[in-house]
C-alpha cells in the first residue's frame, strides 16, 4: 500500500531546515532558561527544555508538508532494542559518571532537596 504525501509548502534544501532547527531550538531553549531558571529551578523546567527540540522538529516538518503522525512514525521506524536501550541508559550513565567525578574530585557537593521529583 502506497502512502501519498502532500506536496511540500516550501522547497528548501535539507541544510536550511537543519540550520533552522539548530537556531530555533537554541533561541527558544536559551530564552526559556533566561526567563524561568533562577537559583531555585522549578521541576517543570527540565521537561520544557527537553520538549523544545521535539516541538521545533514537528513544526518544521509540518512546514515541509508532512503530517505530525507521519513524522513521529518515521522517527521511530527502524529503532531496535539496543538503540532504544542506549537512548535511555546513556544519559543516566553519563550523568551518574559526571556526578561521581564531581563528588570524588571535590568540585561538587551533594545537596539533597525535596523528595518529590516534580516541584511546581
Amino acid at each position: 500500500m502506497a502512502i501519498e504525501r502532500a506536496a511540500p509548502k516550501f522547497e528548501l534544501p535539507p541544510d536550511v531546515y537543519l540550520g533552522a532547527f539548530v537556531v530555533i531550538t537554541l533561541v527558544v531553549s536559551w530564552s526559556i532558561s533566561l526567563l524561568i531558571v533562577t537559583d531555585s529551578i522549578p521541576g517543570y523546567t527540565t521537561t520544557v527544555l527537553m520538549l523544545t527540540p521535539a516541538v521545533v522538529v514537528l513544526a518544521l516538518r509540518r512546514i515541509q508538508g508532512q503530517s505530525i503522525v507521519g513524522t513521529i512514525v518515521s522517527s521511530i521506524r527502524g529503532a531496535t532494542t539496543p538503540s532504544l536501550g542506549f537512548a535511555f541508559l546513556y544519559p543516566v550513565l553519563f550523568i551518574g559518571t559526571v556526578g561521581t567525578i564531581a563528588l570524588a574530585s571535590g568540585l561538587g557537593v551533594y545537596q539533597p532537596g525535596r523528595r518529590t521529583s516534580w516541584s511546581w
